[in-house]
């Protein structure tokens, strides 16, 4: 079962960082402010952040403003 759930989650952080990656580096920045250049340049420092908030969003009430009020998108292009 522990080797099951490991195996998942590594899967999902992959699937999660594929995405980030698949931003362009010159992406205009969302509503965060962040485009993809900063997210390819920090992801060292800010990948656990990124994959855990992801995680919040799908199985739970991730509780932000601009949620609300935007399509949710990795890039506004």
């Amino acid at each position: 079962m522990k080797i099951m759930l490991c195996s998942l989650i590594c899967s999902l952080w992959k699937e999660v960082k594929a995405a980030v990656f698949s931003m362009s580096s010159s992406s205009a920045p969302g509503p965060t402010s962040f485009g993809g250049h900063f997210y390819h340049t920090f992801w060292e420092i800010i990948g656990n952040d990124v994959f855990n908030s992801v995680l919040q969003f799908f199985y739970s009430e991730l509780d932000s403003p601009w949620l609300k009020y935007r399509p949710i998108a990795m890039a506004n292009f």
